[in-house]
């Protein structure tokens, strides 16, 4: 057991004696030197080089966001705009609709008048129509109209007989 000991006494001793030697020589201490200065040097480039790319990244990250602020009002606009469709495709069918079952076809354009035009099945214009809410009353405005719709009814019918259809229409509108 003394032996074991006295052997690793020795060799730590050889071990420190060679850490001496090593110390001591210039050559091993000077790249050692040399290491430290170019890993610090390294260390300071790849600094700069972060804090360089860290300026562009940044404009992108603003630009990026600018944008995404900027989407914004355009989605709602693109959904305004395609709900504003439907209103319009859904009006459209109901004139179709109201078209169909009255024979009649209301002129939008002006507003200040009421106006249209009384078609056959094929959509075929036969007489054009003009009340001025300023002349008549509502409920003149709306018997005329109700006229217009049995006018339309009775044109049908008497289309089979073969009676001048503008004749009819003069005489029942007054």
């Amino acid at each position: 057991m003394g032996d074991s000991t006295r052997f690793d006494v020795e060799k730590l001793v050889t071990y420190g004696h060679e850490l001496v030697d090593f110390l001591k020589n210039d050559g091993d201490n000077i790249t050692l030197k040399q290491y430290s200065q170019q890993c610090q040097l390294l260390h300071s480039r790849s600094d700069a080089d972060l804090h360089d790319l860290q300026r562009p990244i940044q404009a992108i990250a603003d630009q990026i966001n600018y944008l995404e602020q900027q989407s914004e009002p355009i989605e709602e606009r693109r959904k305004s705009l395609k709900k504003l469709e439907q209103e319009d495709l859904r009006t459209e069918m109901k004139l179709s609709m109201y078209a169909s079952v009255t024979s009649i076809i209301p002129n939008l354009d002006d507003q200040s008048k009421i106006s249209g035009y009384i078609v056959e099945n094929e959509k075929k214009a036969v007489g054009k129509f003009e009340l001025d809410p300023e002349k008549q009353t509502t409920f003149e405005i709306c018997n005329s109209i109700w006229k217009m719709i049995n006018f339309s009814v009775e044109v049908l019918e008497l289309e089979t007989v073969g009676l001048p259809l503008m004749a009819y229409f003069r005489n029942s509108m007054s």
